[in-house]
């Protein structure tokens, strides 16, 4: 009993500030975006023309791109609701993966244009101080970092 009740109230607190986001307590993730926008905004110096016009980009982005986040979380779930003794199972996971890929295939491509027109918004200076900032953060005490599963 004695190791019981440490161990609930550990589990309480670690739990705490999951459920308060989940309970919808917190800031909202596109508040958390915004901040971050702002504060690289600030860093880089971008003038007022400047900041509009991000701002209009990825707001005529974001549609699209929330779109294909949702599909692919439709995708996952999807999935997951498979039944793995039931005929034709990896026929149905091969067709949904074959979906998931090409869903990847069309969200890279549109960040990547997104990118690409923002970075034509950025002056050349801009530009050069975004790309070292990327390659430090690419860095973690001299070597590369790993994201993801090795990559």
């Amino acid at each position: 009993m004695k190791r019981i009740v440490p161990a609930l109230l550990l589990a309480g607190l670690l739990a705490g500030p999951s459920t308060a986001a989940l309970a919808g307590d917190g800031p909202k993730h596109g508040a958390m975006h915004g901040e971050r926008a702002e504060k690289m905004a600030a860093w880089l110096e971008l003038s007022d023309t400047q900041r509009a016009e991000l701002q209009q980009l990825r707001e005529a982005h974001a549609p699209q791109m929330k779109a294909q986040r949702e599909k692919l979380a439709e995708l996952r779930s999807a999935e997951h609701a498979l039944d793995p003794t039931a005929d034709g199972y990896v026929a149905e996971v091969q067709k949904i993966a074959e979906e998931r890929a090409s869903l990847r295939v069309e969200h890279a491509t549109a960040r990547a244009e997104q990118r690409q027109l923002m970075a034509g918004i950025l002056t050349e200076e801009q530009r050069a101080k975004l790309a070292k900032a990327r390659d430090k953060h690419k860095m973690r005490d001299g070597k590369p970092r790993r994201h993801g599963h090795g990559e």
